[in-house]
């Protein structure tokens, strides 16, 4: 999972690790917050950061099914 705030200056450097990962062969989930600025998730207070918990148990969730489907 990568997480992209679309205001984060780094978020070039984001995109290209997830393509990179993909051209190794890894799945790769890209989640993007359009309005989060860089490191947002430190922040409880905005609403994307409640957000970001959400999505990443959600990948959790997937990722924990998948493994027990592949068993």
């Amino acid at each position: 999972m990568v997480v992209i705030g679309g205001l984060d200056p780094l978020q070039d450097w984001q995109r290209r690790y997830a393509d990179v990962l993909r051209r190794k062969g890894k799945a790769v989930r890209v989640v993007e917050f359009p309005e989060a600025i860089h490191t947002f998730f430190f922040f409880p207070e905005l609403p994307d950061c409640a957000r970001l918990v959400e999505a990443m148990k959600a990948f959790i969730d997937d990722s924990n099914a998948s493994s027990d489907s592949a068993a």
